[in-house]
């Protein structure tokens, strides 16, 4: 597979759209290795956001907020380990830039511009935008044609545009005109003369003028051209540090920024890399001891005594606001969401009926489309760069990109969930025995948005499946227009309230703020690391769909003095959505009954059954000790007994912690596995008294206290210490198990005990993730630990009995 088609594969589950992607990289001309892709859509950003200042300039085919939301996706591509394992590793050189443009020799003479280009930083900042401009206009200038295509034009601009990168004064010829349209920096390409300009470095600029004439039809001259000293980059010295990933590239909102009532801007989480011990972690799953909060008020004018004070209050706010309460400033009452949802429908018909006699139908579109847009963000919680790209198909079979509406009774949208990434090694994972993956689930439309799209689609018939026409900025414009008209300008009514409904409504129904993220989209700091672990059935997370905007819209239809009729569902789809590779109950289940099996075989007195039988001992108490616990991968994971309350059974366990302990959790040890413990620590014990004279000596430091495997070779018999690795080796010796990922159990136990009904907020202090302001032994937290370990032990024993663990004697140890 191609670089080329293994990014748009990573693209397609990570639930960006394909055809956006694969514009862009044709756009820039890639690099088929793809080399060093994010620092080259970082120039391509700059030159998009220089391409909308003044007079607009437009990419053919695209719409600037979806692309830049994709080159986002792109750039932060590099902070996914598994992007560099499939795109290779020229595709991420690293935070600090080579000293030399890494396409040189690598193809450069065909690659130059705009790829190569691309990667090329003007040393002269104060007119770094009108490089930029430059850029633009000449991506431009040149969209449609393919990287062969002048190829000796196109390296001879790569090479003056690095020289023009070096120049300690940038200044472009103003008989270019690159700040005016695309039409007028043509007409002044063909006019320009290098002899007759008044520019200092006018002769860098003959090669750019020249592509940008041949590009629309004049004859190329058969001479290179070109020329031009390599340009250096500065290094950057920082430590490297990661970030939480927001949807939106700005960061995670404070407020709402479109309300004058709340706090402006927005902020983004910085902390350290953690060790991931042999590759088990998924990444963000050690909160760090101190979060690095970088913040944006968007430029609010404050004194500096008051920005001082209000350091502490936006700390309070960051913190409180994660709490997600069942009520909140930021949600729409009842009332509010009655006034949007008829007073939306009873303008739309009002647009209808102006079209019988309106003399400027497009305005009168334009107003339609953004009423369907605001319908479609309440109920389905989906960012506008992803409705804008809403196609309409007959049946789901067909292959489609992004956002769509399946016509049919009910009709149903199509929404991707993104699959996070996957952590560790591909090879560990189970290749059988695991819940189908999807990409896309199927939502009933429950509030009639269909019915608003047909009628849009009889008013202004199209050729193409695409519902809306007009550019994502247009319709924001003209649907922030239409909030203030339904709320008779009240400022609570905004687009950022109604995009983040849905999401707010099913955390409060569920608590469960992984599953509301998958539902709605909406990206929160503290659903990231839980959706590593969360593989639910499609048509479990329907139910809560359906459960939780049925009895909205109940309660609605009421406030208007009517009747809500519900809407018929089907389950139609086979498979689970977010992460992937989740065992099956019935996996465990076979892999338990094997294990049980060869464990009630007693071995003989041959010294290499003994060890095998110890082996597999040492495995079967291990399991249950990881799945009763939710015990991450660690070295040595099993406890003393003594280490847990007696009466409550619950101890602290601090598994890939930090020297502070700051992530320590409670977990609860069942009955059932208090004796499998017990009968282990008198096993070992006596087969240590057994094997006197070929293990080495103890030290007296009780370093095997913990358990062990045992190990026979010519050098004779050895301990080897539990840990991930070693785990592995012993599940691939047993007849009839399916071996997996040590982690394997955290994912199956979020993922099955969320679908059984277990309480969210007990699931997250059993898993240990929570960030700042959610911790359960908080000062102010109102955790209660008894509580806690009912809850723990009414889903987890029920769960261990049903796949048929049970605590299981040795024959050298004592019942």
């Amino acid at each position: 597979m191609s670089r080329k088609n293994a990014l748009l594969r990573l693209a397609s589950e990570q639930g960006q759209l394909t055809q956006v992607i694969e514009s862009i990289l044709d756009t820039m001309g890639a690099h088929p290795d793809l080399i060093d892709l994010p620092r080259m859509v970082t120039g391509l950003l700059r030159a998009l956001r220089a391409a909308g200042i003044g007079n607009p300039i437009w990419f053919k085919g695209c719409d600037p907020v979806v692309w830049r939301e994709a080159c986002e996706w792109l750039i932060e591509l590099r902070l996914q380990p598994r992007a560099s394992s499939l795109l290779g590793e020229q595709f991420w050189l690293g935070e600090a830039a080579p000293s030399r443009n890494p396409v040189l020799n690598k193809g450069v003479k065909q690659f130059g511009f705009p790829y190569a280009a691309l990667w090329h930083v003007p040393s002269d900042t104060e007119n770094t935008q009108d490089y930029e401009r430059l850029l633009a206009q000449l991506l431009v200038a040149t969209q449609q044609q393919g990287s062969d295509h002048l190829y000796q034009q196109r390296y001879a601009v790569f090479l003056d545009l690095r020289r023009l990168c070096t120049l300690r004064y940038c200044a472009i010829p103003p008989e270019l005109n690159v700040w005016g349209t695309a039409e007028s920096f043509l007409a002044g390409s063909r006019l320009f003369s290098p002899s007759e300009s008044r520019s200092e470095d006018a002769e860098l600029f003959a090669a750019i003028s020249r592509l940008v004439r041949y590009s629309h039809g004049e004859e190329p001259l058969t001479r290179p051209g070109g020329g031009g000293s390599r340009g250096r980059r500065p290094k950057q010295g920082q430590p490297e540090l990661t970030y939480f990933i927001s949807e939106d590239p700005r960061g995670f909102v404070l407020g709402d920024p479109d309300d004058p009532d709340q706090l402006p801007g927005r902020y983004n989480i910085l902390t350290e890399s953690t060790d991931s011990h042999e590759g088990e972690l998924a990444p963000d799953e050690l909160s760090p001891s101190v979060e690095i909060w970088v913040l944006d008020d968007d430029g609010s004018e404050r004194p500096y005594v008051a920005d001082k004070l209000s350091r502490q209050g936006i700390e309070a706010h960051i913190v409180r606001s994660r709490q997600l309460l069942p009520f909140a400033y930021s949600q729409f009452t009842l009332a509010e969401l009655r006034d949007l949802l008829f007073g939306a429908s009873d303008l739309f018909e009002a647009c209808q009926q102006e079209l019988l006699h309106a003399r400027d139908p497009a305005r009168v579109q334009l107003r339609i489309e953004a009423i369907l847009l605001l319908h479609i963000s309440l109920w389905l919680g989906q960012a506008t760069v992803q409705i804008v790209q809403l196609t309409v198909m007959d049946n789901e079979d067909k292959d489609v990109d992004g956002l769509a509406l399946i016509r049919g009774e009910p009709a149903q949208f199509s929404m991707i969930v993104r699959r996070p990434e996957l952590a560790g090694d591909d090879r560990w994972q189970a290749t059988a025995g695991i819940r189908p993956s999807l990409l896309r689930i199927l939502l009933p439309d429950l509030a009639g948005s269909s019915s608003l799209i047909d009628a849009l689609l009889r008013a202004f018939p199209r050729s193409s499946s695409q519902i809306f026409t007009y550019q994502t900025s247009e319709l924001e414009a003209e649907a922030k227009a239409v909030l203030a008209e339904l709320g008779k300008s009240n400022p609570r009514f905004t687009l950022t309230k109604v995009r983040n409904y849905l999401f707010h409504q099913l955390v409060s129904d569920t608590h469960d703020v992984a599953a509301a993220s998958m539902l709605s989209g909406v990206s929160v700091p503290s659903a990231q690391t839980p959706r590593y672990y969360l593989q639910l059935d499609t048509n479990h997370l329907r139910r809560i769909y359906v459960d939780s905007l049925q009895l909205v819209l109940q309660q609605v239809y009421a406030c208007a003095g009517l009747a809500y009729e519900p809407v018929g569902i089907k389950q139609v789809q086979r498979g689970a959505v977010g992460a992937t590779h989740c065992l099956l109950p019935e996996t465990i289940a076979a892999n338990v009954s094997a294990l049980a099996g060869v464990l009630r075989k007693k071995p003989t007195g041959r010294l290499s059954e003994m060890l095998t039988w110890h082996n597999y001992y040492t495995l079967w108490v291990v399991q249950m000790f990881m799945l009763s616990t939710g015990c991450r991968a660690i070295r040595n994971p099993l406890r003393y007994i003594d280490e847990f309350e007696p009466a409550l059974g619950m101890g602290a366990m601090s598994d890939k912690d930090s020297d502070d302990r700051h992530m320590s959790r409670l977990v609860c040890m069942p009955p059932m596995l208090q004796r499998q413990l017990a009968q282990y620590r008198m096993h070992c014990e006596a087969i240590t008294r057994q094997m006197i004279g070929y293990l080495p000596r103890d030290d007296g430091s009780n370093g095997w206290s913990r358990g062990f495997f045992l190990s026979l070779s010519d050098s004779g018999i050895r301990r080897v210490e539990i840990r991930p690795a070693t785990i592995r080796q012993q599940m691939e010796q047993v007849v009839g198990y399916t071996p997996n990922r040590i982690n394997a159990y955290r994912k199956f136990l979020r993922t099955e005990l969320s679908e059984r009904g277990c309480p969210a907020e007990a699931m997250s202090a059993f898993m240990g993730h929570w960030l700042r302001g959610e911790e359960p032994q908080d000062t102010y937290s109102s955790f209660c630990p008894a509580t806690y370990a009912r809850v723990i032990d009414e889903w987890v024993t029920p769960l261990l009995k049903e796949l048929g663990w049970c605590a299981l004697g040795s024959p050298w140890g004592v019942e």
